[in-house]
């Protein structure tokens, strides 16, 4: 595992290899796609026959393998650029704003064409000649059309007499419903508490000594 054995005996930092390695073979390009074969001849197939699945590779190896290479060790941070040198900047330089393009010329330009006016109005044919119309000539006029026929037309179907009312359903079925019956009554709800024997009862005596305004009724 890269986490316990070094990768190189010196830090990447203090070496660097500069190496030109010519590469030699045969270079092909290659693309995705889909082979189609088309025949009637009978091809044998040979070959070797084999079934793959997608699972999980294990390596189990016991041996103990030396790593060679450059170490190096890497962190997540932020790059800082320090510079201090004058850069002479070249090219055109110029100044622009936002405001109106305005032409002005003194020169004199010939329009050369044909010279027209135009105006909206109706096209009217002014001919001398004799024009022969062919075609089909009828007048039409607004109104209502009334359809005048003696033929006695006889009509097919079911006829019926309708009118509202109510209807009455008679029948003999014995009918049992089925589910749960329950009977409900309204009453009175009541509601207790305990008496709290220690209170103090609002109440006082009726005075025995009134004058009561009430007079005998004449017979």
């Amino acid at each position: 595992m890269l986490g316990f054995n070094p990768l190189a005996a010196t830090p990447l930092a203090d070496s660097s290899v500069s190496a030109t390695v010519s590469v030699s073979g045969v270079q092909a390009t290659g693309q995705l796609g889909a082979v189609s074969l088309v025949t009637n001849n009978v091809i044998s197939v040979t070959g070797l026959e084999a079934t793959g699945a997608v699972g999980s590779i294990a390596v189990e190896a016991d041996a103990n393998v030396s790593t060679t290479g450059l170490q190096a060790t890497g962190a997540t941070g932020s790059v800082v650029v320090i510079a201090e040198a004058n850069v002479a900047v070249t090219g055109v330089q110029g100044t622009t704003a936002l405001g109106t393009a305005a032409v002005e010329a003194d020169a004199n330009v010939a329009v050369t064409g044909v010279e027209g006016t135009a105006q909206l109005g109706t096209v009217t044919q002014i001919t001398n000649n004799i024009i022969e119309v062919t075609g089909l000539q009828a007048t039409g006029q607004l109104g209502t059309a009334t359809v005048e026929a003696d033929a006695n037309v006889y009509v097919l179907g079911v006829q019926g007499t309708t009118a509202l009312g109510e209807t009455t359903e008679t029948g003999t079925a014995n009918v049992y419903p089925i589910g749960v019956q329950a009977t409900g009554i309204v009453g009175n709800v009541l509601v207790w508490g305990q008496i709290v024997p220690d209170q103090n009862a609002g109440w006082v005596d009726v005075e025995n000594s009134q004058t009561p305004n009430w007079t005998d009724v004449a017979a």
